[in-house]
């Protein structure tokens, strides 16, 4: 009879007992995931250190819309201030919203439409099958100046395929499938009522100028104006049609009627709704002359009802002599208490802290606090220069996933870090730009 231990093998060393203890035991069960893990991931979901400017945006909308809560107040994600759907006034608001490129304008849009929707189907009698209606432009830069109305042109293309497609445009793609029928059927019916307020409307109505108007400058709109969206409709659209004879005779229309029949519509539809229409035009700074002038009308005009304009800008390239700082003074002049001005700064080292622990998995933030200090300044809170660093980190395997236990390390120094991260990242990034075709520069604009 052996004199080994049962749980020892001669000649070897370890235990081949059983672990009880597996604080450090991989079973390997998730090694297929290796690769994955390996991977640096950026937070998608997710908004940093913006709390201040979204309880603007969130008072501005809460502060016009009106639904059937009858004063009730509606808790804010993550405990911030409150959105009252009190409906003290469902005038328009305008937003102007600044920043340079990359500091996260778009990002600050997108949470602000996540959390109104999820604060508004959190309360009583509502539901996720109605959602909050919210559709974008981007103008984009062009040598010889952007086309008319394109990024507007974007937003009324948005807006067509909602209403006749039942495409809600959200943000949780499983919300979106789960209540792919109810929304559905809601913007269908919501299609019909907009359809029966055209045909009543003597400013674009079948036949009528202002009808011919936006289908010249939108024809992304002519579905909603001729009735085509509407099934039951398809005579009446034929006999709208019938009226546009000699529409090249009567020359290019006014822009006095591009901007009472785009009202007039904008109108039509923002009153249908049960809450307020969000509309998004981002890089107004490249804007052409007819959408300034179109938009210094629709943003001035007290008139527009249950509407809020979210108007975004690069801060460094619009000047005290730009078209649009004038369209903002006068706006702000005209509109008051209903205009807000968010300029959007470079983030806190304790928002970009945060950033990066949850980038590379750490649970603790002071477990990041070497790779902040290299990477915070060079890149001055700017959250896509951010990302560039860690890429040009990775790619020269400062910062590396150990596949022995399994989470991502730096073995070198802060020095020697520093030394990894471009002087200038910003320069960097806008060099791997202009290495792109025109094309794909025209999209990351």
């Amino acid at each position: 009879m052996s004199n080994y231990d049962d749980n020892y093998v001669a000649g070897c060393y370890g235990t081949v007992a059983e672990q009880l203890d597996e604080a450090h035991y991989d079973d390997r069960s998730d090694a297929d995931d290796d690769m994955e893990k390996g991977r640096i991931k950026f937070p998608k979901d997710k908004l940093y250190g913006r709390d201040r400017e979204l309880a603007v945006l969130r008072h501005l909308y809460g502060d016009m819309a009106t639904n059937s809560n009858d004063g009730k107040e509606v808790a804010a994600a993550g405990g911030g201030p409150r959105v009252s759907f009190l409906g003290s006034n469902n005038g328009s608001r305008v937003v102007f919203l600044s920043g340079y490129s990359g500091i996260g304008k778009s990002a600050l849009v997108k949470e602000f439409i996540h959390q109104i929707q999820r604060e508004y189907n959190s309360t009583a009698n509502n539901d996720s099958s109605s959602p909050i209606l919210h559709f974008s432009g981007k103008y984009i830069q062009q040598s010889g100046g952007a086309a008319p109305f394109s990024a507007i042109s974007q937003v009324f293309g948005n807006m067509v395929s909602s209403l006749t497609k039942g495409q809600q445009g959200g943000n949780n793609k499983a919300d979106e499938k789960k209540n792919e029928g109810g929304a559905h059927n809601y913007t269908r019916s919501l299609c019909n009522k907009i359809w029966k307020q055209i045909q009543s409307s003597d400013v674009i109505g079948p036949g009528t100028d202002g009808n011919e108007v936006l289908i010249d400058i939108f024809p992304s709109l002519r579905p909603l104006l001729d009735g085509s969206c509407v099934s039951s409709n398809r005579l009446q659209r034929k006999e709208s049609m019938s009226n546009i004879e000699g529409r090249e005779e009567k020359g290019e229309p006014s822009m006095n009627a591009v901007k009472e029949s785009t009202s007039e519509l904008l109108n039509m539809i923002s009153s249908s709704l049960q809450r307020p229409l969000v509309l998004f035009l981002d890089d107004l700074q490249w804007a052409d002359g007819p959408s300034m002038e179109l938009l210094l009308f629709l943003l001035a005009n007290a008139q527009m009802k249950n509407l809020m304009f979210i108007c975004a800008y690069r801060s460094n390239e619009v000047g005290v002599d730009h078209p649009f700082a004038d369209i903002m003074t006068k706006v702000t002049e005209s509109r008051g208490e209903f205009v807000a001005k968010v300029d959007l700064f470079s983030l806190s080292q304790e928002a970009i802290s945060q950033f990066i622990a949850d980038c590379i998995g750490m649970e603790e933030v002071d477990s990041v606090k070497e790779l902040v200090e290299v990477i915070y300044p060079k890149t001055m809170g700017n959250i896509f220069c951010v990302m560039q660093a860690i890429e040009e980190l990775v790619r020269k395997n400062a910062l590396y996933y150990d596949v022995m236990c399994f989470e991502w390390r730096w073995t070198v120094d802060k020095v020697e870090l520093a030394n990894q991260v471009g002087a200038d990242v910003v320069e960097t990034v806008k060099a791997k730009i202009r290495g792109l075709s025109v094309d794909i520069q025209n999209i990351l604009a």
